[in-house]
C-alpha cells in the first residue's frame, strides 16, 4: 500500500543586502528550513523563494521579488492548497506598517498556504487567523516590532548621514569621489589624493573648450591619440566629455544627495547644498568659470563639420530683420568671399535674402575693437533686481509654511492645511533652485570676469589671432550679434546684461548678391 502523499514545504528566505548571502543567515533559514520539513514529515522543494539585496519595510519583496513569484503561483494553482510556506521570523515577509503586513500574511493564507514561523515554530492559516486571537495578536506585534525596528535603523543612518554632511569639508563622507581622484585611507583622517594623468586631461578638456573645440571633436581626438579612458568604456564618447565639463567637483566643490521615496514608492534624489573645498580643485577657476559663461547660454561651440576656418561670428551672428541665426555661404567662385546670410531666408522662409560681408565686419570689429570692449556695459541691474524679487518672494513664502505648520499643530492634522502646506513647499523648492541658478549666472557675470574676459577678447583681436580662439573668446561675453544691413551697425547682445553698437558700412551696404 502506497503511503500517503506528504504536504510540500517552500522555504522563504530574504537578506536586506547582497553581502549577507554570503554570510551565516542564508545557512541558517536554509538548515532551519530543512529541519522543520523533516520533523513535521513535510516534502521540502528544491525550490526556495529567495529576494537577496530587496528590503521588506517598502514591500519590494511583495512586489516585485520572489515573494510575488511565489503568491502567484499560489494563486494560479502551481502551488497547491494546504501546502506549506517555511519562513525563519515574520520580518523575513514583510517590515511594511502593521496593517500592510498583516494583509499580507492574509493574503498568503487565503490562497490555502500555511505559513510557519521557524523560530517559534507557530503556524498561521485562515482558521488560526479567524479563530485563534492569540495568534492574530502575535502576528500584529511581531510586525509592529519589525517595523519599529526599521524606523530606528533608517532614522539613525540619516542622522549619522546628516553629521557626516556637516563635517564634510573636513572628513570625506565616502571613498566615492571622481574619476581622477583617490581616497588615500592610510593618513589620519583620510586625504584625497589626485590622479594627475586624469587630472591632466580634465584640465585638457576644458582648455580645448575654451578654445571652442566640440564635445564631438574633443571626443575624436582623444580616440585618435588613444589617451586612456577613466572607466570600462573602450572610446571616449560626447557625453562624458560633457560630464566633466558640468562637473563642479573639478573646481573642489561637492554636492550631497539625500534619498527618499515618492508615493509610488520610487527612490527620489534630492540635492543638498554645495559644501565648498571638499575635493581637491584640479581646474583653475578662471578657466572654469571662462567655460562656464561659453555654456550658460546658446551653443557652447561652433561647428567642425566644415573645412573652412571659423570666423568671429561664428555662432553668434543674428539676423537684423527677423532675428534668426545667420550662417555663412560663399558667393561665386569655389573660393568667392564669405557672406553672411539669414538662415531664414536661405531656407525661403520669409526673410528677405540679403548677404553681408564676413570680411566687412570681422575688419570694423579689428578696428574698433577698444571702442567695443570699452563700449560694453558694467553689469546688468536686472540680475540684482531679480535677485533681490526671488529672495523676497521666498522669505514670503517660508514665513507661509512656518504658518500652516502652527496652524496644524492646533487643527490635529487638517487634510486641507496638509495639502496647502505641500503646495508651498513645493514652491519654496521651484524658488530655491531659480535662486540657485541665479546666482550661478550672476557669479559668472561678475564685474571682475566679465573685465577679464573683455581684455583677453581685446588682446586676441588687437595680435590677430586666431578666429576660433577669438569667436571662442566672444561667447564666453556675448548672447549674440545682431547685423543689420539696411543701418549698417552692429548690435552686440552682452551676456552680463545690455547692449551697444558699431558701424561696420554705409546704410544698405554690406555687401550683394
Amino acid at each position: 500500500m502506497d503511503k500517503a502523499k506528504k504536504p510540500k514545504a517552500y522555504s522563504y528566505l530574504r537578506f536586506s543586502t547582497p553581502e549577507q548571502a554570503h554570510g551565516d543567515s542564508r545557512r541558517r533559514q536554509s538548515e532551519l528550513a530543512a529541519r522543520y520539513a523533516d520533523a513535521h514529515g513535510l516534502e521540502l522543494d528544491d525550490r526556495s523563494f529567495e529576494d537577496f539585496g530587496i528590503s521588506a519595510y517598502r514591500g519590494k519583496n511583495a512586489e516585485v521579488g520572489a515573494l510575488r513569484t511565489f503568491r502567484e503561483a499560489a494563486e494560479d494553482g502551481l502551488i497547491e492548497p494546504g501546502s506549506f510556506l517555511l519562513v525563519e521570523n515574520l520580518d523575513r515577509l514583510s517590515r511594511a506598517t502593521p496593517r500592510k503586513a498583516l494583509r499580507l500574511l492574509e493574503e498568503i493564507c487565503e490562497a490555502g498556504i500555511t505559513l510557519v514561523t521557524l523560530t517559534d515554530g507557530r503556524r498561521y492559516d485562515l482558521k488560526a487567523l479567524d479563530q485563534d486571537f492569540t495568534s492574530l495578536m502575535v502576528a500584529l506585534l511581531m510586525a509592529s516590532r519589525a517595523h519599529d525596528e526599521s524606523l530606528t535603523k533608517g532614522k539613525r543612518v540619516r542622522e549619522a548621514w546628516s553629521n557626516k554632511r556637516k563635517n564634510a569639508a573636513e572628513r570625506p563622507l565616502t571613498a566615492r569621489c571622481p574619476a581622477w581622484l583617490r581616497l588615500d585611507r592610510t593618513t589620519n583622517p583620510p586625504r584625497w589624493e589626485v590622479l594627475e594623468d586624469r587630472a591632466k586631461i580634465v584640465r585638457r578638456v576644458f582648455e580645448m573648450t575654451a578654445k571652442g573645440m566640440g564635445q564631438h571633436r574633443i571626443a575624436h581626438i582623444f580616440n585618435e591619440e588613444g589617451v586612456p579612458t577613466f572607466g570600462s568604456a573602450a572610446y571616449w564618447h560626447r557625453t562624458y566629455v560633457k560630464k566633466l565639463l558640468e562637473n563642479e567637483a573639478v573646481i573642489g566643490i561637492f554636492v550631497p544627495h539625500t534619498q527618499t521615496y515618492d508615493d509610488k514608492k520610487r527612490r527620489v534624489r534630492t540635492a543638498g547644498e554645495p559644501v565648498p573645498g571638499y575635493f581637491p580643485p584640479i581646474v583653475p577657476l578662471d578657466l572654469y568659470e571662462d567655460v562656464r559663461a561659453m555654456r550658460l547660454e546658446g551653443r557652447s561651440h561652433v561647428s567642425t563639420k566644415s573645412a573652412r576656418p571659423v570666423h568671429m561670428l561664428a555662432g553668434l551672428a543674428r539676423c537684423g530683420l527677423c532675428g534668426a541665426a545667420m550662417t555663412r555661404v560663399y558667393k561665386g567662385a569655389k573660393n568667392g568671399q564669405p557672406k553672411l546670410v539669414c538662415t531664414v531666408a536661405k531656407a525661403k522662409g520669409g526673410c528677405s535674402y540679403q548677404t553681408v560681408s564676413v570680411d566687412a565686419v570681422e575688419d570694423a570689429i579689428a578696428a574698433s575693437v577698444d571702442f567695443v570692449v570699452l563700449g560694453a556695459p558694467s553689469g546688468d541691474d536686472q540680475l540684482d533686481a531679480a535677485l533681490e524679487r526671488l529672495e523676497t518672494l521666498r522669505d514670503a513664502v517660508s514665513e507661509q509654511i512656518w504658518n500652516v505648520v502652527d496652524a496644524l499643530a492646533l487643527s490635529s492634522g487638517s487634510p486641507s492645511l496638509r495639502e496647502r502646506l505641500s503646495l508651498l513647499e513645493t514652491e519654496q523648492e521651484r524658488l530655491t533652485n531659480e535662486h540657485d541658478a541665479l546666482l550661478t549666472k550672476i557669479a559668472a557675470t561678475s564685474g571682475a570676469s566679465v573685465e577679464r574676459r573683455l581684455e583677453a577678447v581685446r588682446a586676441a583681436i588687437a595680435s590677430e589671432g586666431d578666429k576660433a580662439e577669438i569667436n571662442a573668446l566672444l561667447r564666453q561675453v556675448l548672447k549674440g550679434v545682431v547685423v543689420d544691413r539696411a543701418s549698417g551697425r552692429l548690435r552686440f547682445l552682452w551676456k552680463h546684461g545690455g547692449e551697444s553698437e558699431l558701424m561696420f558700412a554705409w546704410p544698405e551696404d554690406g555687401g550683394g548678391d
